[in-house]
């Protein structure tokens, strides 16, 4: 029953936040500004690996109700075997972008015979 009112997907959003230390950190409007991109595979080592997965993972459960946010998670997924400091400077960008706009999806509506 809480998924349906949207409860859950709330409550996994601020355990990612309070997780990754972005309790009070300044939302972002868009993940544009991230340089998705550029992802190159040749800077300084993220040292906990399994921080980042476990992040990851989490980004990857509210895709479910967040189709919005597959891309960028999937872009800073393919780098879960040897993360680097700028992928996870990337992936701390996503729980800025949710914070901004926690109830906002994409609305697919019908409309009729078109």
């Amino acid at each position: 029953n809480a998924f349906l009112h949207g409860e859950l997907e709330e409550e996994i959003y601020m355990y990612i936040l309070e997780e990754t230390g972005l309790t009070n950190c300044r939302p972002i409007d868009n993940l544009k500004d991230t340089n998705l991109k550029q992802m190159a595979s040749q800077g300084e080592p993220f040292t906990s690996l399994e921080r980042y997965r476990r992040l990851i993972d989490k980004l990857i459960y509210l895709t479910i109700t967040r189709p919005d946010l597959s891309f960028a998670i999937g872009i800073v997924g393919q780098f879960m075997h040897a993360p680097q400091i700028d992928h996870w400077d990337v992936v701390v960008c996503i729980p800025r972008y949710i914070k901004k706009a926690p109830g906002q999806r994409l609305l697919y509506e019908d409309k009729g015979d078109s």
